[in-house]
């Protein structure tokens, strides 16, 4: 559609607009009225057609059908406590602290993202408050047990005590780097934020250890949002428990 051509008007031609104009192009064009005057009416009619697409288009994400490899990947990845306590015990598979550490961060706490750990810091005493901060100056910390998440999407502060057997095995990493001053990062190489690449590949290679097969951070994540939904369906979790790990996730 050329929002040029003088041959069509808005307001008086607007089924034609519609009929003639990709979807693409009729959000351009609301998104473009909706910041100028004397549009109310024609914003009015155009709304429910908007509307009615975005709900056509959640509903096509909901049910879209999973490909065969990330079906794959969804059976074999389990959110179950005692399956994930057992390949931590399990010897055969040779996990480092390192790799158990990385392991347990997406599985034995609500999946975040993997920024949120490579910016992380180990944090012997109680951190103190960063809301006053801009962003780019916070840091997210570890100490005794609980998270502090000071960099998220919105903005907000996050506190939130982690389970015992993520914070064994956080402690059993400290204690084989020796750590017992602050601010050492929680997942670094030689004390320096992984890059995102790097990041992303030691996950990978983690969980092709485990499984078998390489499962990304951003799959994981969207794996466990998958698992939290079918809880809720099978009334193994309630409405509320589930907006509770959505919060812990920052979604």
């Amino acid at each position: 559609m050329d929002l040029s051509d003088n041959t069509i008007s808005f307001k008086t031609d607007l089924y034609e607009i519609i009929k003639s104009s990709s979807i693409a192009d009729i959000r351009n064009l609301y998104s473009l009225i909706t910041r100028i005057r004397g549009f109310a009416n024609t914003i009015k009619q155009l709304y429910p057609y908007i509307n009615e697409n975005q709900i056509d288009y959640n509903n096509t994400r909901i049910n879209k059908i999973a490909d065969v490899n990330v079906k794959n990947k969804m059976s074999k990845l389990s959110f179950n406590k005692d399956d994930i306590i057992a390949i931590l015990n399990d010897n055969d598979l040779k996990l480092t602290n390192r790799e158990k550490l990385i392991f347990s961060l997406f599985t034995l706490f609500p999946t975040r993202r993997a920024i949120d750990y490579n910016r992380m810091l180990i944090s012997i005493e109680k951190p103190k408050n960063e809301k006053k901060l801009k962003l780019e100056k916070r840091n997210n910390y570890y100490h005794n047990g609980m998270f502090y998440f000071n960099i998220t999407k919105n903005k907000d502060i996050q506190e939130y005590s982690i389970i015992p057997e993520l914070k064994e095995i956080i402690e059993k990493e400290k204690k084989s780097r020796q750590i017992g001053s602050d601010n050492h990062l929680l997942l670094n190489e030689e004390n320096k934020p992984y890059t995102s690449s790097k990041l992303s590949l030691k996950i990978m290679k983690v969980y092709k250890k485990i499984y078998g097969i390489s499962i990304s951070a951003v799959e994981i994540r969207r794996i466990y949002s998958t698992y939290l939904k079918n809880q809720v369906s099978l009334g193994e979790m309630t409405e509320k428990q589930h907006r509770e790990k959505a919060s812990m996730m920052n979604h």
